[in-house]
């Protein structure tokens, strides 16, 4: 026969009620503790998160700006060379003016050149003498002279 009565059966199932009940307090417990350290991890991410999108904010803004200064500094400097740079038709005109002044001085040259010929008589370069020589030195380097002349001239004047 069984050994069970109204009483043990009342006092087996309060055991059992009880037993299952610290389980279940032990459960929510753990649970409990495992959400306030999952919120407090969970702070922690978002306060570091916040952090980094602060200096990613900070170092967006020096960027920024550091674009928009070089930007600034570029437009500038195009600004500048608009102002001071020749343009075509310019630079046209004033080459047009040195050709002909160029052209110039080579057909004086050349008359100069038939005058000491004409002078010393046509001869090779092994029959000049020292004086000729001098002479056409002095021509090539009177020449040189006009010719720099000439383009300081037109450099200054622009």
């Amino acid at each position: 026969m069984s050994q069970w009565t109204v009483d043990t059966l009342k006092e087996y199932v309060d055991k059992r009620i009880e037993g299952c009940s610290v389980h279940t307090n032990d459960k929510f417990e753990a649970q409990a503790e495992a959400t306030t350290q999952a919120l407090h991890s969970a702070e922690k991410a978002t306060e570091k998160a916040e952090r980094l999108a602060d200096v990613r904010a900070e170092v967006q803004d020096r960027l920024a700006a550091e674009t928009k200064r070089q930007q600034n500094e570029w437009r500038a400097a195009l600004g500048d060379m608009t102002a001071t740079y020749m343009t075509l038709a310019q630079y046209t005109s004033a080459h047009q003016v040195l050709v002909e002044k160029i052209q110039s001085l080579e057909h004086r040259h050349d008359i100069d050149l038939t005058i000491v010929r004409e002078a010393i008589g046509v001869k090779t370069g092994r029959q000049l003498g020292q004086g000729q020589l001098v002479i056409w030195l002095f021509l090539a380097v009177a020449s040189l002279v006009s010719i720099l002349g000439i383009i300081l001239d037109l450099t200054v004047r622009h």
